[in-house]
């Protein structure tokens, strides 16, 4: 059998918000009835309100409202590479093409890392 594949998702919420008791219940039924809507069976689903962030996960909580100001509330982009065109930007060290923003250059990075080149996109540059 196959080694099982796990998503994790962390919610974060004010660290002084007041949460009912068996709060975690909504939301980690609707993870799993959203899963099992795709068709894919879940072995095992757990939840609860002791997780912890990673470093770059706590710098985000930290920066978001700055980083959604470069970005806009709609970014798709990964968190990873939003902080990373971030922190180029603070330091003043990029240089945008004309017409490019900040988000553009975000999804780019994205996509490098996802191993996608503008010639495997549909629509890529043109072939002279």
């Amino acid at each position: 059998m196959a080694k099982d594949k796990v998503w994790e998702c962390k919610i974060v919420v004010p660290g002084d918000a007041t949460l009912p008791e068996g709060f975690d219940l909504p939301p980690r039924s609707a993870a799993q009835r959203a899963v099992e809507d795709t068709g894919v069976k879940t072995v095992a689903v757990f939840s609860g309100w002791g997780g912890k962030l990673t470093d770059t996960q706590l710098e985000f909580v930290d920066k978001k409202d700055d980083i959604l100001l470069h970005f806009g509330e709609g970014m798709s982009a990964s968190m990873t590479s939003m902080l990373l065109v971030a922190r180029l930007d603070e330091m003043g060290i990029l240089a945008l093409h004309e017409g490019q923003t900040l988000a553009d250059l975000a999804m780019a990075i994205d996509a490098i890392g996802r191993g996608v080149t503008n010639h495997d996109e549909p629509n890529g540059p043109e072939q002279a």
